[in-house]
């Protein structure tokens, strides 16, 4: 009853690849972004697809410390794909 997902949504989920939110702080930047812990994968930033462990999307963080981000969010709850704008920090 309403626990288990039908074919055509688990095709969509196994498609997503990106960074899972693990924890999102009260008042951190993923926090302000609007960002849902174990829900939410980030999976495109300023237009690059995340698909692999490569490292681009760590150095991205890294290179926009204190400047905005445009990145795209999957939520495996709604299965809806929404865009944010993320200001990394070091805090």
């Amino acid at each position: 009853m309403g626990g288990s997902m039908s074919s055509p949504q688990l095709e969509i989920v196994s498609k997503e690849r990106g960074f899972r939110v693990h924890r999102v702080e009260p008042g951190s930047p993923g926090d302000v972004a609007g960002l849902s812990s174990v829900l939410d994968y980030i999976v495109v930033a300023n237009g690059v697809r995340l698909d692999h462990d490569d490292g681009t999307f760590v150095m991205m963080v890294q290179e926009h410390k204190g400047t905005e981000m445009r990145i795209c969010v999957f939520n495996t709850h709604t299965l809806c794909s929404r865009e944010t704008t993320l200001v990394p920090s070091d805090g």
